[in-house]
């Protein structure tokens, strides 16, 4: 059974729409990368699932197609991976992503080979201390440039840049929500009234977002009820009380599927306790009658 990991959840639910994906990538990299891209052209989802010559599966959070100004390359594939903990193995593991993207593409041996690079959302509470290329720091040579994205990888640390987002009232939002999730902020009301304030009423990532919140803090019902009334005042209480009600409606589905499948499991959630008592008396019931097979 997969493990349940809500920071990976919600990123990847960030970058799943391209005009989304897209905003991110023109706030994210480098003014450099960002001035070649071109704006006449959507970016286009490319699968993030590899598998190689040894049947072996590999999946990074997301791969984008983003189509440049005149030159060669004509486009590049930007690799999105995301971090909550500091990983060592981080520039490994997108060197084996990179090669596996070119394969995938078919163009190797080809003549317009795209450019390939690669972004780390990082938004843990340790600072990011991962070499950001593969090259040995013998003195005497000259370390690649962090920002040559070919030879190495660009990290955006969300925790500690989260107003280079603010311009985007989305993007900020969900930003602040992961930022509250693995940091202590000073003021929890001002961070939560941007996460409110930011998210579009009705969209995929609303619900998603505060039940996030729920989920990774400490974070009381009644904290966001009074942040929705803040920044959503022209929504009134009841338009809150359902919103709040529909999430503890989603977490009690959800916990209730999970109690059912894991059984003896302890959930967080009263959906979830329910579910753990129903599939403990499933199991009890299946074992009971396989006894009663093999003694008559």
């Amino acid at each position: 059974m997969p493990i349940h990991m809500p920071h990976d959840t919600l990123f990847r639910a960030l970058v799943a729409s391209p005009e989304r994906a897209a905003r991110l990538l023109r706030l994210a990299l480098p003014e450099d990368f960002v001035k070649r891209m071109n704006p006449n052209v959507p970016v286009r989802q490319v699968p993030p699932v590899f598998v190689d010559e040894t049947g072996a599966r590999r999946q990074c959070d997301a791969v984008l197609e983003v189509a440049l100004r005149k030159g060669s390359p004509r486009r590049a594939l930007v690799l999105l991976e995301h971090k909550s903990t500091v990983d060592a193995g981080t520039p490994y593991q997108l060197l084996r992503y990179k090669l596996d993207l070119v394969v995938a593409d078919g163009q190797v041996g080809k003549r317009r080979v795209p450019e390939v690079i690669a972004v780390v959302f990082y938004h843990g509470r340790r600072r990011w201390n991962v070499p950001h290329v593969l090259a040995p720091s013998a003195r005497g040579h000259a370390e690649p440039r962090r920002h040559d994205l070919n030879l190495g990888y660009h990290l955006v640390d969300l925790s500690r840049e989260r107003e280079r987002f603010a311009g985007d009232g989305e993007l900020h939002a969900v930003i602040s929500a992961m930022t509250m999730a693995r940091r202590r902020p000073v003021s929890v009301d001002d961070l939560l009234d941007d996460v409110t304030g930011g998210l579009v009423p009705g969209s995929d990532l609303e619900m998603l977002t505060l039940d996030y919140m729920i989920e990774t803090t400490k974070l009381s019902v009644e904290q966001l009820r009074a942040s929705l009334m803040r920044t959503r005042p022209e929504k009134g209480e009841e338009d809150m009380t359902v919103t709040l009600r529909e999430m503890k409606r989603k977490a009690q589905r959800e916990g209730r599927q999970e109690g059912l499948r894991e059984g003896l499991r302890e959930g967080r959630r009263e959906g979830r306790r329910e579910g753990h008592k129903e599939g403990l008396l499933e199991g009890q019931a299946s074992l009971l009658l396989r006894q009663l097979k093999r003694r008559f």
